[in-house]
């Protein structure tokens, strides 16, 4: 089955007004511009989707550390949790990023 944005059936106004709105060639094309990109992920709990989806965040999270972006993740789940949620490449990629660091706030 095809993904969303590759089916068939959709027009080009469809793919446009559907596409994500970040991408890691959007964050290479800013930071070409001599800015840095600052993503900020809010409530990010594990139910993210598809295995597309998933393959999709990680390259972007990818492309933030590749140009020395900046990314900050919300989420209820412990570290632990989070590595368990999202697996060892997710919990890798984020700690490889520069100055990672997790802050638990007291309940």
């Amino acid at each position: 089955m095809p993904s969303a944005g590759n089916d068939p059936d959709w027009t080009d106004l469809d793919r446009t007004l559907n596409a994500p709105d970040v991408t890691a060639d959007k964050i290479r094309a800013v930071t070409q511009t001599g800015d840095k990109y600052r993503l900020f992920l809010e409530d990010m709990n594990g139910g993210e989707g598809t295995d597309r989806r998933r393959a999709d965040l990680f390259d972007v999270i990818n492309a933030i550390y590749e140009n020395d972006g900046q990314l900050v993740i919300t989420s209820n789940l412990t570290p632990a949790e989070f590595k368990r949620q999202y697996g060892d490449d997710y919990f890798g990629a984020l700690r490889a990023l520069h100055g990672c660091r997790s802050v638990r706030r007291k309940r």
